[in-house]
């Protein structure tokens, strides 16, 4: 699914609570703090949405309105600080699964790359992009 599919179907989608976006301003603070340039697609969405919330899944972001836990400055900080084993500083968390694993965005893989860190085995690659990701979990 191409990042514009996603936004089609997220715009269509009633059941849904996100913010309004956030600004590129915003979205280079983030990273600043961070450390990191995040993926083509997970800028964009940040960019349209801000963060999300669809049912039980919650995708962590920026911008006006978005709850703390879900903020995503603050959520990878906190995750890099008390993950053990302890995150890699390129791994972006994009959502926990509530079994304590986190679903990432790597700010360092060549594609808009998806990964797991799982608290007992460390990264297990998905080979899937943010994209087709998210609208996989919003489809289950």
């Amino acid at each position: 699914m191409t990042y514009e599919e996603l936004r089609q179907a997220l715009s269509a989608a009633d059941d849904k609570e996100c913010g309004v976006g956030c600004t590129p301003d915003e979205v280079t603070e983030a990273e600043s703090a961070l450390g990191v340039s995040f993926p083509a697609d997970y800028t964009r969405f940040l960019e349209d949405f801000g963060w999300l919330a669809i049912g039980s899944t919650e995708i962590f972001g920026l911008g006006k309105g978005v709850p703390d836990y879900l903020n995503v400055v603050r959520m990878t900080l906190a995750e890099r600080r008390d993950t053990q084993p302890t995150i890699p500083s390129q791994l972006v968390p994009v959502m926990n699964d509530g079994g304590g694993n986190l679903y990432c965005v790597d700010c360092e893989a060549t594609s808009d790359e998806v990964v797991i860190w799982d608290h007992t085995k460390g990264r297990v690659a998905l080979r899937t992009g943010f994209a087709d990701w998210l609208a996989s979990i919003i489809a289950a």
